[in-house]
């Protein structure tokens, strides 16, 4: 896995704008969709100089409530939380406990607008299926 490094361009107090070196446009996208979820974040893109590079820049801009180095950091920790999740879900499924959709409790049939998981058996609409199983 490439180390990545963090290297801050120009900073001021609503403004921040640095590269993400070792990392591609996945990263960028993920913290800056993150970001654009702040209320107090006036800005969040990121851009690639050149594609032959792949360093990512960011920029994000705030209102001034918070710094943008405090709104990149809330947005990191987001993310932590999610890829966390992700992981917990991945070995679940490692060990045997699918994710799948079961059938309906109260019908034999996966419907369109209901899907159970067999972890918790609640009724969710993750996604959409019309088929018999």
């Amino acid at each position: 896995m490439p180390k990545l490094t963090v290297k801050i361009e120009k900073s001021d107090p609503q403004n921040l704008e640095f590269d993400l070196e070792g990392s591609d446009q996945t990263l960028a996208n993920a913290l800056v969709d993150e970001l654009r979820q702040d209320p107090h974040v006036t800005f969040a893109a990121y851009r690639v100089a050149h594609p032959l590079l792949g360093v990512p820049t960011i920029r994000v801009s705030t209102d001034g409530s918070e710094t943008p180095l405090e709104a990149v950091k809330k947005a990191s920790g987001k993310l932590t939380e999610v890829f966390k999740k992700l992981m917990e879900d991945a070995n679940g499924i490692e060990r045997g406990r699918a994710l799948a959709p079961q059938r309906h409790p109260r019908h034999p049939f996966i419907c369109e607008d209901c899907v159970t998981t067999p972890r918790t058996n609640a009724v969710t609409n993750s996604f959409k299926i019309n088929s018999f199983i």
